[in-house]
């Protein structure tokens, strides 16, 4: 991972090469709470899963169950979420039934195992919080957790640069 600061490209000149955006910092932090995740999670018996897999998990939980959804919510294709579903079904933490709107199509749900494994994903992600706040401050875990609950609005359209003038 590269740190904050990294120098720049010239010879012990010490300056700063960049600023990390915010994407970077909020892909950093998804990176800590996700490794403290699994690390927490596994070592409590839960089962060990794939960065697709807790993905297709997180969204099942929050509601959102046909592959399809989760795929353009992921941004994947509806094969790579038909996998991730396929094993965690062969895992038994999901059953897939008939979609009540479509007779054709399936949605997933937690099972008895799955939901268990949803609560201890929980309380995993709730001691990381606590242990961020040890570590950065209580106050700061709050306003950032502020900052993430407001509603950001679609995100922007900026305007394309008019090419003609600048010739």
């Amino acid at each position: 991972m590269q740190s904050e600061k990294e120098p720049n490209s010239g010879a012990g000149s010490g300056k700063q090469a960049y600023k990390n955006n915010l994407a970077q910092l909020i892909l950093r932090a998804l990176y800590w709470v996700e490794d403290g995740m699994h690390t927490n999670y596994h070592r409590r018996g839960g089962v060990q899963l794939t960065h697709a897999q807790s993905l297709v998990m997180m969204n099942i939980g929050e509601g959102i169950r046909r592959p399809s959804a989760i795929a353009e919510r992921l941004g994947v294709s509806r094969q790579a979420v038909h996998t991730s579903i396929r094993e965690l079904d062969r895992l038994g933490l999901i059953d897939l039934v008939p979609d009540p709107d479509d007779g054709r199509a399936t949605i997933a749900t937690l099972n008895r195992k799955g939901e268990p494994a949803r609560v201890l994903a929980i309380q995993v992600l709730e001691e990381l919080e606590e242990e961020l706040g040890r570590r950065i401050g209580k106050r700061e875990v709050g306003q950032f957790r502020r900052a993430l609950e407001k509603d950001w609005g679609a995100p922007p359209e900026f305007p394309l640069e008019d090419d003609s003038s600048k010739r």
